[in-house]
């Protein structure tokens, strides 16, 4: 999430820039948005990573070398 966090600091260090209710408003969306998109990406790599584990260990069972002709 390094990469989500970075226009949050910048925002909070143009904090005396903005309306304070807008400010707060704003930042509590953002908030919310980098959580959803956590639990998406959560969500994404639990369905890969237990897939992915079924198939390598179907592709485990096969044989590398086979007697061609």
């Amino acid at each position: 999430m390094s990469r989500m966090k970075g226009p949050i600091v910048k925002f909070n260090k143009n904090e005396d820039k903005f309306e304070k209710e807008l400010f707060e408003e704003t930042k509590k969306e953002y908030l919310e948005l980098i959580k959803e998109i956590d639990q998406y990406q959560q969500s994404k790599y639990a369905v890969w990573s237990s897939g992915i584990m079924e198939r390598a260990m179907l592709f485990l069972k096969e044989k590398i070398l086979v007697k061609a002709g």
